[in-house]
């Protein structure tokens, strides 16, 4: 029954938004199983996920393998996460990541971003800060939902990021995170992205072992099975070639 109510919310929301009324092509726009996190595989899956974004009326943006990760969270989003829930994406950049303007487009009313390069500023529904993601000004329990897209690779002390994560989320609250990855340990030694003051990052399945592990200490459970098996290196940065990887998280009931 509850995936039925989640479906049927997910149905209203596009066909309100595109016209869109037969199920099974709602059902393809948002296609992927929830119970499995993991690494980006192929071109192939970031094609499908770009190809559903465009079909939702939603801009795919110039860094292109990024569309697989931003459709995975938005579905996870509209499926399981109520318009006037409060959602925040932590590391949204100056203006506010592509995420938050996909949600504001789908009629969310409380979304929040911030960043220690953000503006503060409120564009409609959103409203930007410039703040620490490890130690923000938010009140505890406030997000039904958290993002952090590519961020936690760019020197984020991973404990406090986690212990700030679940004071800020609700009980029950899901935090969606991606990073770089690639089962072999990659050499980035002197690159320094953004020009900025740490060194880049590609996490290896040990890293993301003990990403779970400090997760789990902080007070939260994995949302479902995430495979660390690698495909093919579809991202490339400063001539490394890597992945993605998506990770999932739910606060535990206190």
């Amino acid at each position: 029954m509850m995936i039925k109510r989640r479906f049927v919310r997910v149905a209203e929301i596009l066909r309100c938004y595109l016209g869109i009324k037969d199920p099974e092509e709602i059902q393809s726009h948002l296609l992927w199983n929830e119970n499995e996190y993991g690494p980006l595989r192929s071109n192939k899956e970031i094609e499908h996920a770009a190809a559903c974004l465009k079909t939702l009326g939603l801009p795919v943006g110039h860094d292109w393998p990024k569309a697989w990760d931003r459709h995975k969270i938005f579905s996870h989003i509209i499926r399981h996460i109520s318009l006037n829930s409060p959602i925040l994406d932590a590391g949204c950049g100056r203006l506010g990541g592509h995420l938050l303007f996909y949600l504001k487009k789908y009629g969310y009313k409380e979304l929040f971003g911030c960043d220690i390069v953000s503006y503060n500023v409120s564009l409609g529904s959103i409203k930007l800060s410039r703040q620490d993601i490890t130690s923000t000004n938010f009140p505890d329990n406030k997000f039904a939902c958290i993002s952090s897209i590519s961020v936690v690779e760019h020197g984020v002390d991973i404990l406090s990021f986690f212990n700030e994560m679940n004071r800020i989320l609700k009980p029950g609250g899901a935090l969606l995170l991606s990073t770089d990855y690639w089962c072999e340990p990659v050499d980035t030694k002197g690159i320094y992205p953004y020009a900025g003051k740490h060194q880049m990052k590609v996490f290896t399945p040990l890293d993301i072992q003990e990403l779970y592990k400090v997760a789990n200490k902080a007070g939260f459970l994995s949302l479902g099975k995430t495979s660390l098996d690698c495909g093919e290196p579809v991202v490339e940065w400063e001539g490394r070639k890597f992945t993605f990887i998506l990770c999932g998280w739910i606060k535990a009931s206190s």
